[in-house]
C-alpha cells in the first residue's frame, strides 16, 4: 500500500512541476510582450508631448490668388523635435488636400523643420468667397488648424 501511495504522490509532483514550467514559460511571453508594448506606447507618448506646431497666418489676411487658387499658410515648430514635413497632412473644409497640391518651402535657409523654424505651405486648391476652416496633422496626430476668411 506504501508503494500506490508514493507512486500516485509522485506522479502528482511530475504533473505539477510539467504545468509550472509550461505557465513560467506562457508568463514569460506575455510579460516581454506587456513590457515592449509599454515602451513603444512610452515612446510614442514622447514624440507626441514633444510635437507642437502652430498656424501663424492671419486668419482675416489669408494669401489666396483666386486667378492661380494658391493658398500660401505658414506653420510655426513650436515643439522640441525636428518635425518631419513630408508625412504632412492638410484638410480644408473637410476634404484631405492630395500631396501633388501642396508644396513645402523651409523658411530661413534651414534644411530642417526644428523647433522655431516656419515652414510656407503653398496649396493649389479652389476656394469660394467666404468662411473656411484649414488644419496641417503632423504623422504623429498632432495639428493646428484655423478659421479664415477669403
Amino acid at each position: 500500500m506504501g508503494f500506490d501511495t508514493s507512486a500516485t504522490k509522485s506522479i502528482f509532483f511530475i504533473a505539477s512541476v510539467i504545468v509550472a514550467v509550461v505557465l513560467s514559460g506562457v508568463f514569460t511571453g506575455v510579460t516581454y510582450k506587456l513590457s515592449s508594448d509599454i515602451d513603444t506606447r512610452g515612446s510614442m507618448l514622447s514624440s507626441v508631448l514633444k510635437s507642437d506646431i502652430e498656424i501663424i497666418n492671419d486668419p482675416e489676411n489669408v494669401p489666396y490668388n483666386a486667378t492661380t487658387n494658391e493658398l500660401i499658410i505658414y506653420v510655426k515648430n513650436t515643439g522640441k523635435n525636428i518635425l518631419p514635413t513630408s508625412d504632412l497632412t492638410i484638410i480644408i473644409d473637410g476634404f484631405v488636400v492630395s500631396q501633388d497640391n501642396f508644396s513645402i518651402e523651409m523658411l530661413g535657409g534651414y534644411t530642417s523643420w526644428s523647433p522655431g523654424v516656419v515652414i510656407k505651405i503653398t496649396i493649389i486648391e479652389s476656394l469660394s468667397a467666404g468662411d473656411h476652416k484649414i488644419k496641417v496633422v503632423l504623422n504623429n496626430g498632432v495639428y493646428d488648424e484655423m478659421y479664415f476668411r477669403i
